[in-house]
């Protein structure tokens, strides 16, 4: 694409939409101040009467809730095999998750990665003391 029809083609998208609207301030306070000590005092503000309400739900019916089934195999360490399986049913290609280590290198990285991701995992699982990252959650 020739520079100067890319620059005419951002200059129409610009003319159709207007200019950007740069605003160091884009938070209010209910009378329209955006003082910056006063936008703080209306976060605080909101946040005090968005968290402090009363919950209106009934709590006798969680009673009537039905209990399920306890599945005790589910307190049981994962083998080998299964963590292996979980390492081959990931997706290649994909962007790594927040310890930076891409999907690759747990499936190609062989039975002594498997092998200490197992020992780790099973230390972990043993103990009731889990990493504070395994339960932090990425949602997307």
């Amino acid at each position: 694409m020739d520079a100067n029809l890319a620059h005419q083609f951002f200059e129409a998208i610009k003319a159709a939409y207007g200019p950007k609207c740069h605003s160091t301030y884009p938070v209010r306070t209910k009378d329209g101040i955006k003082d910056r000590k006063d936008i703080l005092s209306r976060c605080a503000e909101h946040l005090q009467e968005l968290l402090n309400q009363d919950n209106p739900v009934d709590q006798s019916i969680t009673d009537q809730l039905p209990q399920l089934p306890i599945i005790s195999e589910l307190d049981t360490i994962p083998s080998i095999d299964e963590m292996s399986a979980a390492a081959n049913n990931l997706k290649n290609n994909t962007a790594p998750g927040p310890d930076g280590i891409p999907a690759e290198i747990f499936k190609c990285g062989g039975n002594l990665l498997l092998q200490r991701l197992h020992s780790f995992n099973s230390n972990a699982w043993a103990s009731n003391i889990l990493p504070t990252q395994w339960k932090d959650a990425n949602t997307v």
